[in-house]
């Protein structure tokens, strides 16, 4: 919702914007956006009043939750982090978007081929929550190019395997995850 503002937007120059593909049914079955004149893709999307309240609710939140996180670790060791991560975000080709995406099948992580494809530029506008979901993407993505699972259904499911079995039934409940 935070490209999606009062004026009129395409799901292209939505995805544009966002670097990932966004889930529009979900939004649309929601009722935080309208799609007039359909392909998505093209289609012209608006927002609704409960989007706009959902935008203004969600858009001070990144703060609030950095800042308890100063007040829980402390200032100086959280604006080392995001100097670390900054300087790692630096060092990768393109830009990744501000969060993380949506999974599809086999939970494999993908980005946009349409995001920009511009070096990293300054982090020091990007909140703690998007610069640990880049390079938490970053790590996904180069994990999956040598493996045959993705990280979410390694760090999920397979860790709660062993030697003697488990019980196929026993997998969601033991890794905390949906039966799908």
């Amino acid at each position: 919702m935070r490209f999606v503002g009062d004026e009129r937007i395409t799901g292209r120059e939505l995805e544009h914007l966002a670097r990932t593909k966004t889930n529009l049914n979900g939004m649309q079955r929601w009722g935080y956006i309208t799609i007039e004149a359909p392909p998505r893709s093209a289609g012209v999307i608006r927002a609704t009043s409960k989007g706009r309240q959902a935008r203004n609710v969600g858009r001070p939140l990144f703060g609030e939750i950095e800042q308890r996180w100063q007040t829980r670790f402390g200032k100086d060791p959280i604006q080392r982090l995001r100097e670390s991560l900054g300087a790692l975000i630096r060092q990768m080709d393109g830009e990744l978007p501000d969060c993380l995406p949506i999974l599809g099948y086999g939970l494999f992580s993908r980005v946009s081929d349409r995001r920009r494809q511009t070096p990293a530029g300054p982090q020091d506008h990007l909140t703690l929550s998007a610069l640990l979901s880049r390079v938490l993407l970053a790590f996904a993505i180069e994990f999956e190019r040598e493996s045959d699972l993705s990280l979410a259904i390694s760090a999920n499911v397979v860790r709660v395997l062993n030697e003697k079995g488990v019980r196929v039934r026993d997998v969601p409940l033991l890794a905390g995850v949906s039966k799908d």
